[in-house]
């Protein structure tokens, strides 16, 4: 038994980590890289969408405020948007 340099055991820093083939860590890096791009374009496509949310809540706001909308008829509050399409002026 030798005697002892430091306070670790020989070869106690040999560690080997088993590492995927050059081109296979390409293909991986490739494939990250397209799917972080599409998760990108998602996030931005949502901001936007929530953007103009945002904006059009803001005018229906400004709108129900200012007169322009009835705001107080029955039926605005339906699960059937497709038949709100357009909202009736206040006269």
């Amino acid at each position: 038994m030798g005697a002892l340099t430091g306070p670790y055991p020989e070869g106690f820093f040999e560690v080997f980590f088993p590492v995927p083939p050059r081109e296979e860590q390409r293909a991986i890096v490739t494939h990250i890289a397209a799917e972080t791009a599409k998760l990108d374009a998602m996030r931005l496509a949502t901001e936007r969408t929530i953007a103009l949310l945002k904006e059009r809540r803001a005018a229906l706001i400004a709108a129900a405020v200012t007169g322009q909308i009835d705001v107080g008829s029955a039926g605005y509050y339906t699960d059937d948007a497709a038949s709100h399409a357009e909202l009736p002026r206040r006269q």
